[in-house]
């Protein structure tokens, strides 16, 4: 399995300083694909540091993270890290989704309950699953969802989402509500702000301590189940911010069998990641 730091840089940056790393133009932006622990992802810390704080955005503008692995993976992990690649918005509570609060962190938000069915007012034209800005906030296709029914899979029920729109051409879509018990994340999970400042638990709340930090950083480990009961399932830990539309989400896991099923109705298999099993029972919390 190889890791990779997906960053957009100034173009006279990459030119300069990354000349030699695989690249896509954007026009006055450059999309570097770097190994996640190497010489260059170091570069790019000590260029941040020479330009100072205030001029961050002169060393990059976003990343993510991209995992590539060979089909045996896929036979040597129970879980795998889904990050749904269709993305809708705005999510479900406004526009007029209800929830109920009472479990809810004050200062974060994390640990609300969706109460009664989701409401949207879109659905993703090319995809046949997605999530909203909220991330654990997923829905899947008529199509999908038979699929899903069809091989048995287990762990979550769907429930029909509502849509607040007049057109007539949005088909019906499903909520996928993980019933599961949450999976502990474990020692070696790392939430922080990003990969190059690496400020390990910026943005957790030290409230409730279920949001972790802003982002996820590193490749996921869970502590052992004490049962594999199901095909889907949501961390106990979080990861955002509480801002505007957004409120924190927690990670998607899934079985290979889920994986096999999503892969068949086109979702890329670099959705998802490989999660790997912490020792012990020792935990992050």
């Amino acid at each position: 399995m190889n890791e990779y730091l997906v960053i957009r840089v100034p173009k006279g940056i990459a030119s300069q300083e990354f000349r030699d790393y695989p690249s896509r133009s954007h026009g006055d932006v450059r999309e570097l694909t770097l190994p996640w622990d190497g010489e260059a992802v170091e570069r790019l810390r000590v260029l941040r540091q020479r330009l100072g704080a205030t001029d961050i955005q002169l060393a990059y503008y976003s990343w993510s993270r991209k995992v590539e692995f060979a089909a045996g993976d896929l036979d040597v992990h129970r879980f795998f890290l889904w990050r749904p690649r269709a993305c809708i918005e705005p999510p479900g509570h406004t526009c007029g989704t209800t929830f109920d609060d009472s479990n809810a962190c004050a200062r974060c938000g994390s640990g609300r309950a969706r109460v009664g069915p989701l409401i949207l007012k879109s659905a993703p034209k090319r995809s046949q699953m997605a999530k909203t800005l909220v991330y654990d906030e997923l829905i899947v296709s008529e199509q999908f969802a038979l699929r899903l029914s069809s091989l048995g899979l287990k762990g979550f029920s769907l429930s029909e989402v509502v849509f607040r729109s007049r057109s007539s051409r949005i088909s019906t879509w499903y909520s996928l509500d993980v019933e599961t018990e949450p999976l502990r994340i474990g020692v070696g999970t790392e939430f922080g702000d990003d990969p190059i400042r690496r400020r390990l638990g910026f943005g957790a709340c030290r409230e409730c301590r279920r949001l972790r930090g802003l982002n996820l950083i590193s490749s996921v480990r869970v502590a052992p189940p004490a049962a594999l009961l199901g095909d889907v399932w949501l961390s106990d830990a979080y990861e955002g911010l509480r801002e505007g539309e957004l409120y924190p989400s927690r990670l998607i896991c899934v079985s290979r069998h889920f994986v096999d099923a999503a892969v068949k109705e086109g979702e890329p298999l670099a959705s998802f990641e490989p999660v790997h099993i912490a020792e012990g029972n020792r935990t992050n919390a």
